[in-house]
Protein backbone atom coordinates (compact mmCIF):
# COMPACT_ATOMS: atom_id res chain seq x y z
CA UNK A 1 0.00 0.00 0.00
CA UNK A 2 1.46 3.35 -0.97
CA UNK A 3 1.35 6.41 1.18
CA UNK A 4 0.16 9.55 -0.54
CA UNK A 5 2.93 12.07 -0.93
CA UNK A 6 2.20 15.75 -0.74
CA UNK A 7 4.21 17.64 -3.31
CA UNK A 8 4.61 21.36 -2.87
CA UNK A 9 3.21 23.60 -5.55
CA UNK A 10 5.93 25.13 -7.68
CA UNK A 11 6.30 28.88 -7.47
CA UNK A 12 8.49 31.47 -9.05
CA UNK A 13 11.46 32.55 -6.92
CA UNK A 14 10.64 36.24 -7.26
CA UNK A 15 7.67 38.19 -8.64
CA UNK A 16 7.72 41.90 -9.47
CA UNK A 17 4.19 43.33 -9.57
CA UNK A 18 3.65 46.60 -11.43
CA UNK A 19 0.76 48.64 -12.61
CA UNK A 20 0.45 49.52 -16.30
CA UNK A 21 1.84 52.81 -17.57
CA UNK A 22 -0.03 56.09 -17.69
CA UNK A 23 -3.29 56.32 -19.59
CA UNK A 24 -4.60 59.22 -21.67
CA UNK A 25 -6.83 61.87 -20.13
CA UNK A 26 -10.38 60.63 -20.17
CA UNK A 27 -11.03 56.99 -19.51
CA UNK A 28 -12.21 55.87 -22.94
CA UNK A 29 -8.92 55.19 -24.75
CA UNK A 30 -7.75 51.61 -24.08
CA UNK A 31 -4.13 52.44 -24.95
CA UNK A 32 -1.21 54.03 -23.14
CA UNK A 33 -0.62 57.77 -23.31
CA UNK A 34 2.67 59.13 -24.67
CA UNK A 35 3.98 59.21 -21.07
CA UNK A 36 2.80 55.61 -20.62
CA UNK A 37 4.75 54.55 -23.71
CA UNK A 38 7.81 56.40 -22.38
CA UNK A 39 7.47 54.40 -19.14
CA UNK A 40 7.02 51.15 -21.09
CA UNK A 41 10.30 51.80 -22.88
CA UNK A 42 12.09 52.95 -19.70
CA UNK A 43 11.24 49.83 -17.67
CA UNK A 44 13.41 47.82 -20.03
CA UNK A 45 16.33 49.33 -18.08
CA UNK A 46 14.81 50.36 -14.74
CA UNK A 47 12.98 47.18 -13.67
CA UNK A 48 15.90 44.75 -14.05
CA UNK A 49 17.84 47.01 -11.69
CA UNK A 50 15.10 46.55 -9.05
CA UNK A 51 15.40 42.76 -8.93
CA UNK A 52 16.59 41.89 -5.40
CA UNK A 53 20.27 41.11 -4.90
CA UNK A 54 20.86 37.40 -5.38
CA UNK A 55 17.70 36.85 -7.41
CA UNK A 56 17.91 35.74 -11.02
CA UNK A 57 17.21 38.30 -13.77
CA UNK A 58 13.67 38.68 -15.07
CA UNK A 59 13.06 35.54 -17.13
CA UNK A 60 9.37 35.79 -18.06
CA UNK A 61 6.51 38.29 -18.21
CA UNK A 62 2.78 38.06 -17.51
CA UNK A 63 0.11 40.70 -18.12
CA UNK A 64 -3.63 40.71 -17.80
CA UNK A 65 -5.50 39.87 -20.99
CA UNK A 66 -6.64 42.61 -23.33
CA UNK A 67 -10.21 43.82 -22.92
CA UNK A 68 -12.33 46.30 -24.87
CA UNK A 69 -11.47 48.84 -22.15
CA UNK A 70 -7.71 48.36 -21.86
CA UNK A 71 -4.64 46.90 -23.49
CA UNK A 72 -2.37 49.03 -21.29
CA UNK A 73 -0.79 46.19 -19.23
CA UNK A 74 0.20 44.39 -22.44
CA UNK A 75 1.52 47.59 -23.98
CA UNK A 76 3.49 48.42 -20.81
CA UNK A 77 5.54 45.22 -20.87
CA UNK A 78 5.79 44.69 -24.63
CA UNK A 79 9.10 46.58 -25.00
CA UNK A 80 10.89 44.63 -22.22
CA UNK A 81 9.47 41.38 -23.59
CA UNK A 82 10.64 42.06 -27.14
CA UNK A 83 14.01 43.64 -26.35
CA UNK A 84 15.00 40.93 -23.87
CA UNK A 85 13.33 38.05 -25.76
CA UNK A 86 11.25 36.96 -22.77
CA UNK A 87 8.34 34.50 -22.73
CA UNK A 88 5.09 36.48 -22.39
CA UNK A 89 1.64 35.33 -21.29
CA UNK A 90 -1.38 37.63 -21.46
CA UNK A 91 -4.38 35.32 -21.39
CA UNK A 92 -5.83 35.75 -17.89
CA UNK A 93 -8.67 38.24 -17.44
CA UNK A 94 -8.14 41.11 -15.02
CA UNK A 95 -10.66 39.83 -12.46
CA UNK A 96 -9.38 36.23 -12.61
CA UNK A 97 -6.37 36.75 -10.32
CA UNK A 98 -7.00 33.34 -8.72
CA UNK A 99 -5.77 31.75 -11.99
CA UNK A 100 -2.36 33.47 -11.87
CA UNK A 101 -0.71 31.18 -9.26
CA UNK A 102 -1.44 28.10 -11.41
CA UNK A 103 0.12 29.79 -14.44
CA UNK A 104 3.22 30.76 -12.44
CA UNK A 105 3.61 27.17 -11.19
CA UNK A 106 4.42 26.07 -14.75
CA UNK A 107 7.55 26.52 -16.86
CA UNK A 108 8.96 29.01 -17.69
CA UNK A 109 7.67 30.79 -14.56
CA UNK A 110 8.31 28.20 -11.84
CA UNK A 111 11.63 28.90 -10.14
CA UNK A 112 12.18 32.11 -12.13
CA UNK A 113 11.98 35.86 -11.59
CA UNK A 114 8.73 36.99 -13.21
CA UNK A 115 7.45 40.45 -14.06
CA UNK A 116 3.66 40.75 -13.74
CA UNK A 117 1.74 43.82 -14.99
CA UNK A 118 -1.91 44.27 -14.02
CA UNK A 119 -4.56 46.94 -13.46
CA UNK A 120 -4.04 48.77 -10.17
CA UNK A 121 -7.50 47.97 -8.77
CA UNK A 122 -6.75 44.24 -8.76
CA UNK A 123 -3.11 44.30 -7.63
CA UNK A 124 -3.84 43.84 -3.89
CA UNK A 125 -6.00 40.78 -4.65
CA UNK A 126 -3.34 39.48 -7.03
CA UNK A 127 -0.60 39.87 -4.41
CA UNK A 128 -2.73 37.95 -1.89
CA UNK A 129 -3.51 35.23 -4.45
CA UNK A 130 0.24 34.86 -4.97
CA UNK A 131 0.76 34.29 -1.24
CA UNK A 132 1.87 37.71 -0.01
CA UNK A 133 1.36 38.13 3.75
CA UNK A 134 -2.04 39.86 4.19
CA UNK A 135 -0.69 42.17 6.90
CA UNK A 136 1.90 43.55 4.46
CA UNK A 137 -0.26 44.16 1.39
CA UNK A 138 -1.82 47.63 1.14
CA UNK A 139 -5.61 47.58 0.81
CA UNK A 140 -5.42 49.52 -2.44
CA UNK A 141 -3.01 50.74 -5.06
CA UNK A 142 -3.45 54.47 -5.48
CA UNK A 143 -4.93 55.50 -8.82
CA UNK A 144 -2.20 58.03 -9.60
CA UNK A 145 0.72 55.74 -8.63
CA UNK A 146 2.64 54.47 -11.65
CA UNK A 147 6.00 54.12 -9.86
CA UNK A 148 5.56 51.49 -7.14
CA UNK A 149 6.83 47.94 -7.54
CA UNK A 150 5.71 45.19 -5.17
CA UNK A 151 8.24 42.38 -4.86
CA UNK A 152 7.30 38.91 -3.65
CA UNK A 153 10.15 36.58 -2.71
CA UNK A 154 9.42 32.87 -2.26
CA UNK A 155 11.56 31.14 0.37
CA UNK A 156 12.47 27.46 0.66
CA UNK A 157 10.48 27.14 3.91
CA UNK A 158 7.27 28.13 2.08
CA UNK A 159 7.08 31.68 3.38
CA UNK A 160 6.67 34.64 1.07
CA UNK A 161 8.42 37.94 1.62
CA UNK A 162 6.80 41.19 0.51
CA UNK A 163 8.63 44.45 -0.10
CA UNK A 164 7.83 47.67 -1.93
CA UNK A 165 10.13 49.88 -3.93
CA UNK A 166 9.75 52.63 -6.51
CA UNK A 167 10.71 53.02 -10.15
CA UNK A 168 12.43 56.25 -11.08
CA UNK A 169 10.11 59.10 -12.02
CA UNK A 170 10.03 59.95 -15.70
Amino acid sequence: MSTPVSTPVSTPKTVLLIRHGEKPDGDTDPNLSAKGWARACAITDTLPALVPTGAAPIAAVVATAASPHSVRPIETVTPITLIRGLPFAHTIADEDVAAVPALLAQPPYAGATVLVCWHHGMLPKLALALGAPPADVPEKWEGDDFHTVWILTYHADGTVGFTMTRQPHL
